[in-house]
């Protein structure tokens, strides 16, 4: 297809940017704080985000040091109930005891009575042997010891019948003697009876005793555990305080240098606007031609090719690589139907060649908004977008725009 033309206009494109934009300040300035605005805000957003999270760590760890202290408040209440029992425990324990020593007292004592008892049991019982056989021998007029003992006969028979007196005295004694034992006896198994409950009762008291201070021991241990983990968590709460004091600050100060760079971008934007950091892609394409010096398709001519050449359909809606105004809609020259827009900061962007525009000067479009459409007006040899980015009216690649 041949170069379609129409009557161009004199005024430079260079030219034409830098007077459309006017005084822009310190557009160097201005892109320096709109990164640095990009920065803090990342910033701000990084931080916030840090302490919300501490936050909620506060507030999770201080909702757990309660239950660690609900926990500790009743571990120490059982502490307490273990070591009053045990106490009691202690108090029954001893009484027991006592009780116990009492008894084994009154066995000791019960026994030396039986021995006593089984004593004069033992000698009654020999002496009255010995009577009985001298009664015999003086009945049956055999050797007797009593006609040694006395003068005369008449008191030899008052001694029979003492002898015999005597031995009916002592036979009741030993009957008597026997029954003591007899019950002696009986009241000492009585005794062992109970000692040996008793003991039974003791040694039940005792284990109880030992049951309870290791369970108490045992509690002790768990309160050191939950002592050691609320102490833990105090720690580490107060690190989260710590932390979320430190992120407060850090964000009030983010915060006033994110209101100094936004008064900045402000005034510059007074001023011309602020330098845009990237551009978007302002049609998908092939790239048919890259900027630096080549020989024109159309002249012939060795120049410099001042942007990029994106091939796309005819029709191909275009799009505005970042927000600005609209600074020239029209036919320029070589450049056909083209559209420039001023993002501030001394940044302005051209497409040229389309088929049809969209805007018109003046108007204010943001990213992505519709500007125009691809055709081949101008001095162009098939459908394709001619995109320029010139800072301060001088053309720059546009790629490592469009890349980052």
């Amino acid at each position: 297809m041949g170069p379609r033309t129409r009557p161009t206009r004199s005024l430079p494109i260079a030219l034409l940017i830098a007077v459309s934009m006017g005084s822009v300040g310190t557009p160097a300035q201005a892109h320096g704080a709109a990164d640095e605005l990009d920065e803090v805000d990342d910033q701000i957003a990084a931080l916030t985000n840090d302490l919300a999270v501490a936050e909620r760590t506060h507030t999770d760890l201080a909702g757990a040091l309660i239950e660690t202290d609900t926990r500790m408040s009743e571990l120490r209440a059982q502490l307490d109930s273990a070591t009053h029992e045990v106490e009691a425990a202690e108090t029954e324990l001893e009484t027991l005891r006592l009780q116990l020593d009492v008894l084994q007292r009154s066995v000791d004592q019960l026994l030396t009575e039986i021995v006593r008892t089984s004593a004069e049991v033992a000698s009654t019982v020999d002496r009255l042997e010995v009577e009985a056989v001298e009664l015999y021998m003086a009945a049956a007029g055999g050797e007797s010891l009593i006609p040694l003992l006395v003068p005369s006969a008449e008191q030899g028979a008052v001694a029979v019948a003492y002898l015999a007196d005597s031995a009916v005295e002592s036979e009741s004694l030993v009957r008597n003697l026997e029954a003591l034992k007899a019950q002696e006896q009986r009241d000492l198994d009585e005794l062992a009876t109970r000692r040996a409950e008793m003991e039974q009762t003791t040694a039940a008291a005792n284990q109880r005793r030992d049951e309870l201070a290791d369970r108490r021991e045992g509690l002790a241990t768990i309160a050191e555990q939950v002592e050691a983990e609320r102490n833990r968590q105090q720690a580490l709460l107060a690190q989260v305080d710590s932390d979320i004091e430190l992120f407060e600050s850090e964000l009030a100060g983010l915060e006033r240098e994110q209101a100094r760079l936004k008064e900045l971008l402000a005034d510059e934007q007074e001023q011309g606007g602020s330098r845009p950091g990237r551009l978007s892609w302002p049609v998908q394409g092939r790239i048919s031609s890259v900027y630096g010096y080549r020989t024109h398709p159309v002249t012939g001519a060795r120049k410099l090719h001042s942007g990029l050449d994106i091939a796309a359909p005819s029709g191909t809606p275009l799009v505005a690589a970042a927000g600005g105004r609209i600074v020239l809609a029209d036919w320029f020259g070589g450049y056909g139907l083209t559209v420039i827009i001023d993002h501030g900061g001394g940044v302005a962007t051209l497409y040229a060649h389309q088929s049809r525009l969209a805007v018109s000067a003046g108007d204010t479009v943001g990213s992505g908004d519709l500007v125009g459409y691809v055709g081949s007006t101008g001095l162009s040899t098939g459908p394709h977008v001619h995109f320029e980015v010139r800072t301060q009216g001088t053309a720059e690649d546009p790629l490592p725009w469009l890349r980052g």
